[in-house]
Parts: C-alpha cells; structure tokens; sequence
C-alpha cells in the first residue's frame, strides 16, 4: 500500500481544487471493479449472515478511515499522516488481545511498540515551537483516531474470515468502503469535477484507476494475510508499507515537490530517517520472532 498512497497524495494534489473530488473518483472506479470481482467469485465462495454482518461493520469503519485520511491529505505532508496511520496496529493488537484471545509474546509487544515509536518520530517537526508543536498535534489528532477506526476494522476481519472465503471478504468490504465514498462525496461540484477529468484530464482518471487496481490486490492480499495469522501480528508487518510512503515521497520532495508539498529540510529528514530505522528495527524484530506466540 506504500506506493498507493503515495499516489493519494499526488492526484489531488496534481488535479484537483476540491478534497471531495478525489475520494468521489475512487468510489466511482473502484465501485464496480468490486462488483464485478464479487459477481466472479460469489458461486466459488461461502458466507453467512453472522460473516457479512462483520464485514459490513469492517468495511462502514473502513470507510469512515479512509474519508478522515482522503480529507487530511490533501492539506497536510503524506510523510506526516502515513506515519500516523501506521499507528494502527497498537489499536488492533489490543482489540485482538482483548477480543480474540490472540496471544502475542513479549518480543512482538516489543517490535509492536517499536514501530510505534518509529511512526511517531516520523511525525515530529523539529522547527515547531510549542505552539506550532501543538496546532500539529491537533491536526493529527482526527489521523490518530481514524488509526483507531482502521485497527478496529481490521480486527474484525478475523472473525469475519472465520465466517467467509478470503474474496468475498475483500470485496464486500471495499463495496461499503466505495459507497461510503460516494455518499459524503457526491455533490455538484464533485461530480463537475469529475466530468472535466472525463473530458480534459483523461490521465487523471487513469491514474486513479490503476491505482485502484494496486490497491485491490495490496488489500487481497492482506485480508488472506489475516485469514492465515493473528491480525495484530499481520497489522504490524503491513505497517511497514509507511516505509515506502516516506522515503518515496522524500524522494519526490527533493526532485518535484510541487506535486507533494513535501518540508525536505536536512532536520525534517533527519527525523524521519530516524523514525524509518525505529520501524525498520521492529519489522525484523517481529518476523523474525514469526509465529512463536504463546
């Protein structure tokens, strides 16, 4: 998912005046792709009522997660909010420790706290005075709490996998997650901004969709990671994807910051180094531990 929300940053960024348009676009593309894949799959998979009523809760979370982060994104550094997101395993080790008897060991508690300790480093200015440390705090604030939503989200998916095929799942999920999109997006202004990418930003659309083609099978992917293991366990080695985000966007920072307003400055970066070798410190600390959980 690096790579994916990089490229959330750079299309509105590159295309749009409206923080509407964007999250309008995904649902609009991304809805009937995901018809399509369910239409494809349904006769080869199982489910019941107790499995999509938790995929239905999974993906409304998902949905209100991915809103906060569409809206925050278009004003605020990626290399900030990503990290912030990344949160989100702390909030769903808990949940799944709390709620599905999911026993991690010492170790993974351990490389778990790392990694938050490195997104968080990531997230620190170093220029801010008090004040302006405060007014960021605020801003990140509401990117907190949609780490939160998205940890609860993804705890629900393992009893809701418990219940249903790994496609089904998936695809259920990002349905409610495309029309929850659609429904807090969708205005006249959205949709003429829309139509004028239609007609004269053809490249737009098309960065989107492939994008959300990416993004399909980075989340495949990661719903069949949880079906296979424990979700905080899987949470937090899908956390690392941060890693990509940052240095991709630190990159294009130095060389085309115009299309990701990226602070490239020597103490910034240092920070975020920092913060990326914390990170990198607890991946290898929790896949190398791997499945030895009590």
């Amino acid at each position: 998912m690096g790579i994916v929300n990089v490229f959330d940053k750079i299309i509105p960024t590159k295309y749009s005046t409206n923080y509407k348009t964007y999250p309008l676009s995904i649902g609009l593309i991304g809805l009937p792709i995901t018809l399509v894949l369910l239409i494809a799959v349904l006769p080869f998979s199982h489910t019941n009522l107790t499995g999509i009523s938790l995929i239905i809760l999974s993906g409304c979370l998902f949905g209100l997660h991915a809103t906060i982060i569409l809206r925050a994104i278009y004003t605020t550094e990626a290399s900030r909010i990503f990290p912030v997101v990344h949160t989100h395993p702390l909030f769903t080790a808990f949940l799944a420790f709390f709620l599905l008897d999911e026993l991690l060991s010492s170790f993974q508690w351990a490389a778990i706290i790392v990694i938050i300790t490195g997104v968080i480093i990531i997230s620190i200015n170093p220029k801010q005075q008090i004040a302006g440390t405060k007014v960021l705090l605020k801003a990140l604030l509401p990117i907190l709490v949609s780490a939160a939503i998205l940890g609860t989200s993804n705890a629900l998916l393992k009893p809701a996998l418990d219940n249903s095929s790994v496609l089904v799942t998936h695809a259920i999920r990002l349905i409610v997650l495309f029309a929850i999109l659609i429904a807090f997006n969708l205005n006249k202004s959205t949709v003429a901004d829309v139509s004028n990418w239609w007609n004269n930003k053809k490249s737009a659309l098309g960065l989107v969709t492939t994008n959300e083609l990416i993004a399909q099978l980075a989340l495949i992917s990661s719903v069949w990671a949880i079906s296979l293991g424990p979700v905080s366990l899987v949470s937090a080695i899908l956390s690392a994807s941060g890693l990509v985000t940052v240095a991709t966007v630190l990159i294009l920072g130095k060389y085309m910051n115009s299309i990701v307003n990226e602070d490239i400055t020597i103490s910034t970066v240092s920070f975020k180094i920092l913060g990326t070798l914390f990170i990198i410190t607890g991946v290898i600390v929790i896949t190398i531990v791997g499945s030895s959980y009590n």
